[in-house]
C-alpha cells in the first residue's frame, strides 16, 4: 500500500512538472512568434502590437507592463513565472522582456524592429534551453 501511494505521489509531481514545462514552452514559442512578426512589420503601430504581445506572454496578465488591448496569445500565463529551466535561460527571458520594452519606448519603426530582432535572439536561446 505504501509503495502504491509513493508511486501515485511521484507520478503526480512529475505530471505537474511536465504541465509547467509545457506551459512555459508554449508561452516562449508564442512570444518568439510575435517577436519574429514584429521584426518584419512595416509600421511602428504593427511592431508595437507584436512587442506588446511579447511582453504579455512574458509577464502574464497580472504582470507589470501587461496590455490587454494588444491581445494575449498566451491567455494570461507568464513564461517567466512558469519557466523552470536554468538560470542562463531565465536570464534570456528577462533579456527578451527588456528588448521588447525598449522597442516599445521608441518612436522609430526601424529601431523597434531591431529591438524585436534582439528579442527573437533572446527567446530562441531560452527556448533551446527549455
Amino acid at each position: 500500500m505504501k509503495n502504491r501511494l509513493l508511486i501515485v505521489c511521484l507520478f503526480t509531481v512529475f505530471a505537474a512538472g511536465s504541465a509547467y514545462a509545457n506551459t512555459a514552452q508554449h508561452e516562449i514559442s508564442q512570444a518568439l512568434m510575435q517577436a519574429k512578426q514584429g521584426s518584419k512589420a512595416m509600421s511602428l503601430q504593427q511592431v508595437d502590437t507584436h512587442l506588446h504581445r511579447v511582453v504579455n506572454c512574458l509577464v502574464g496578465q497580472h504582470g507589470v507592463g501587461f496590455d490587454a488591448g494588444a491581445g494575449n496569445p498566451c491567455m494570461g500565463k507568464s513564461a517567466i513565472n512558469n519557466f523552470h529551466g536554468g538560470r542562463f535561460d531565465r536570464d534570456s527571458l528577462q533579456q527578451a522582456l527588456e528588448d521588447a520594452e525598449y522597442g516599445l519606448m521608441t518612436k522609430h519603426a526601424k529601431i523597434a524592429r531591431n529591438a524585436a530582432d534582439l528579442a527573437v535572439h533572446s527567446l530562441a536561446q531560452a527556448k533551446a534551453g527549455d
